[in-house]
């Protein structure tokens, strides 16, 4: 397909905004294809219906080890008879930088069970150097057993009751339809990033900024504020930021899963 989008140095939504308009590649949802996948020069966007296409979390083995990496996890599925068909890092995770674990940053639960606590500090209590997690509100991602999806802010009386999956991350981008106050644009960090978004009617919209480099330089860095403008122009209800530069992506139009990126929670669907 003709590429209708010039290659700039940096990430400028009206550039995704085009893209999205104008020079998409389109995957059609196909059975064997739980998602619709939408490939710019700078994002690439998908679309899944949970409720046709089941979404889980991932973080420990039989084990009880880190999966860590996405190559692990498609061995993983596959020895359970299964095959994974999309998977993403899904929240920040202590994966090295103030531990040697790949643990989950906030809460996590998985098949109902609590396996991390909610954690809505604001600061990190041993003074280290503030980190996407302690920026904005956080919020939380959750499926309940009949496969709805939610994201809602991680403070006030929450429905652990009904959370069947669960990850903790921050910040928020949006909520009810209005992008979070603490997300501004004048804002400077741009970064990769990736994040999860839902609509009104559940359908839930993953999107990973592309984190080709040019030298030591990301091509297409996209601040906060972009990308919850992004969430919104692809009529998202609410989302949530999961992660930076390490964000990685697996789906069908891949051979083999990447082994060398290390996270503590993935997102995926196997059928």
């Amino acid at each position: 397909m003709e590429n209708l989008i010039k290659k700039k140095n940096n990430f400028h939504l009206k550039h995704i905004v085009m893209a999205l308009l104008v020079s998409c590649t389109y995957f059609d949802l196909i059975a064997q294809v739980p998602y619709k996948k939408i490939v710019t020069d700078s994002v690439t966007i998908y679309r899944i219906n949970p409720r046709q296409h089941p979404i889980r979390l991932y973080w420990k083995d039989n084990y009880n080890q880190p999966i860590g990496t996405l190559k692990k996890l498609q061995d993983y599925v596959r020895f359970t008879g299964k095959t994974l068909k999309f998977a993403m890092n899904a929240g920040i995770s202590d994966s090295g930088i103030y531990t040697s674990g790949l643990t989950p940053k906030g809460l996590y639960i998985e098949k109902g069970v609590k396996l991390k606590e909610i954690n809505n500090e604001t600061h990190h209590s041993d003074n280290k150097p503030v980190k996407n997690y302690f920026l904005g509100r956080k919020g939380i991602f959750y499926l309940t057993k009949e496969h709805k999806a939610y994201i809602i802010p991680s403070t006030g009386d929450l429905p652990y009751s009904s959370m069947f999956f669960a990850t903790q991350s921050a910040p928020l981008l949006l909520m009810n339809n209005t992008i979070e106050p603490d997300i501004l644009p004048l804002k400077k960090s741009k970064v990769p990033r990736n994040g999860i978004g839902i609509r009104a009617d559940g359908t839930l919209i993953l999107i990973i900024s592309n984190t080709e480099k040019i030298g030591d330089k990301y091509k297409y860095p996209v601040s906060f504020f972009d990308f919850a403008v992004l969430f919104k122009t692809q009529k998202c209800v609410a989302a949530l930021y999961l992660d930076g530069n390490i964000s990685l992506s697996y789906d069908l139009s891949m051979n083999v899963a990447d082994n060398h990126r290390r996270f503590g929670v993935i997102l995926g669907i196997e059928e």
